[in-house]
């Protein structure tokens, strides 16, 4: 009874012992189940502020990134605007140079024109023939008597049929002529007739005895060489309008005779030149 007692107490020992153990190694595998379990808890915590922070730091870049975006789109457009409003410059400068050559181009147009009319004009101005009488007078030529115009040295001989046809003013309308001379006395004509042609000379002489009787002042005939064949009465002056070859041309187309008038730079002396040309 006692050895069963013993073996009993024994036992029960052994139970507590081993309950006890077991007891231990459960509260030892609860501990470090809390242990795992802070430290996942504390790695879950560390894990989201990473993530916070990274989350953060995501939406930082491409905040900036937008912000760059945004500011690149705004310098692109303002770089397009300066394109465009630098092409509508140049557009607008380069339609100045075209306006601005085509002026020039009329311009030159112009000149050339003006050029191949003074070239012209050059080509049909009549030259001065110099005799030794009027050399010697510097063209102060004195008007001849008429037995002096009948001097073959100064005049060429004609036949009776271009006599008869010469010009001459009627002698009805010759004090109607020094009537319309006579207000202009004072003025100072050249009186000019083409060279070897007797009747231009003596009709030329003619106009100049009415000139100087309305008291025009007379320098002598001259005598031309005219390219061609021009017919007619020339008023030269230095300046057009002018009127008083208006006034002189007028007048002697009423008298029959056809006129014209040429503006010229090289007028010698006096206030107009008439040439007598070839007869029409």
């Amino acid at each position: 009874m006692l050895a069963t007692l013993v073996t009993t107490m024994s036992n029960r020992d052994d139970i507590d012992s081993f309950s006890k153990e077991n007891l231990d190694h459960e509260q030892t595998s609860a501990d470090w189940y809390q242990y795992i379990l802070v430290g996942a808890l504390i790695v879950a915590f560390i894990a989201s502020l990473l993530l916070v922070f990274h989350n953060k730091r995501v939406s930082r870049l491409q905040s900036i990134q937008n912000d760059q975006s945004e500011a690149s789109v705004a310098t692109l457009d303002q770089n397009t605007q300066e394109a465009i409003q630098r092409r509508r410059q140049l557009d607008a400068a380069y339609k100045g140079l075209e306006n601005r050559y085509k002026e020039l181009e009329t311009e030159n147009l112009k000149l050339n024109a003006r050029s191949h009319e003074q070239i012209a004009r050059v080509e049909h101005q009549p030259r001065r023939v110099g005799t030794p009488e009027q050399q010697a007078s510097a063209r102060h030529i004195p008007v001849e008597a008429p037995e002096q115009e009948t001097s073959p040295s100064h005049i060429p001989v004609v036949t009776p049929e271009q006599q008869t046809s010469a010009r001459h003013i009627p002698p009805a309308k010759e004090q109607w002529l020094i009537e319309k001379l006579a207000p202009l006395r004072g003025k100072s004509i050249i009186v000019t007739a083409m060279a070897n042609d007797r009747e231009s000379i003596v009709f030329a002489r003619e106009l100049m005895k009415y000139f100087s009787s309305a008291g025009w002042l007379t320098t002598g005939l001259d005598q031309l060489v005219y390219p061609g064949k021009p017919v007619g009465l020339q008023w030269r002056v230095k300046t057009t309008p002018n009127p008083l070859a208006e006034y002189l041309a007028a007048n002697f187309k009423t008298l029959g005779f056809d006129s014209s008038i040429l503006p010229v730079t090289d007028l010698p002396v006096g206030d107009i030149e008439l040439n007598v040309l070839y007869k029409p």
